[in-house]
Formats: structure tokens, C-alpha cells, sequence
């Protein structure tokens, strides 16, 4: 982990990498290994980055997870940023339909997420 404070460019490397949980694929050792580098090397704790998870990440990007031609390849910081942060704008049922659609993807990802920060 870095010191200092996180900017908003280290949140959205965070939010880039978090996002890859809800990609449309698999995961082997590698993908683990390498996720928990990245994120390993942005100044959050485990405990920082699984609220960002659940709270920022999970409701902008689990609807990939549910469709039929769900992304496969990730998504640069800069994109990831955006998505979250168009996701976080209040809109009448978008939030609660935001909330469904990640706690349920949360479901789906939790054990590769365990296996990702325990390696943090």
C-alpha cells in the first residue's frame, strides 16, 4: 500500500481492477495473483477496497454480469470512472434497481473476491 492521501486517479485504478470481478470469464491464479498486486499497490486497505466493492463497484458494473453480451476485456480506469460515478447520480429507481442487481452480483462474485484479498 501507498502512503498518503487517495486521489481520485487511485480510486479509479481501484474501480478498474474491482470491475474485472464482473467480467464475463473466468478466473486462474494469475488473474488472482495479478488483481491483488494491482490493487495492493494503491493506497486503500482491504477493508477500504470491499466498501468501494460493494458500494461503488458493484452497483454500476454487476448488470454485466446479466447480459447476454456481457464485456469480457475490463475496463481502462478512466471508463470505470465514469461508470461509477454516472451510476452514484441519484435517479428515481435507478438506485433501488442499482441496489438489487448488486447485491445479487455481489453473491456472485463474493468467493473470487475472498480469494483476490486475502492475497492483498
Amino acid at each position: 500500500m501507498k502512503p498518503g492521501p487517495a486521489s481520485i486517479d487511485d480510486r479509479a485504478e481501484a474501480w478498474s481492477v474491482l470491475a474485472d470481478l464482473f467480467l464475463d470469464t473466468s478466473f486462474d491464479e494469475a488473474d488472482r495473483d495479478r488483481m491483488a498486486a494491482q490493487l495492493r499497490a494503491l493506497p486503500f486497505s482491504v477493508n477500504e477496497l470491499d466498501e468501494m466493492l460493494r458500494r461503488e463497484v458493484a452497483p454500476a458494473f454487476a448488470g454485466n454480469l446479466f447480459s447476454m453480451a456481457g464485456e469480457w476485456t475490463g475496463w481502462p480506469p478512466e471508463s470505470a470512472a465514469e461508470i461509477v460515478l454516472r451510476a452514484k447520480r441519484p435517479r428515481i429507481g435507478r438506485n433501488l434497481r442499482n441496489g438489487v442487481k448488486a447485491a445479487y452480483g455481489m453473491s456472485m462474485v463474493a468467493g473470487e473476491w475472498r480469494r483476490i484479498s486475502a492475497r492483498i
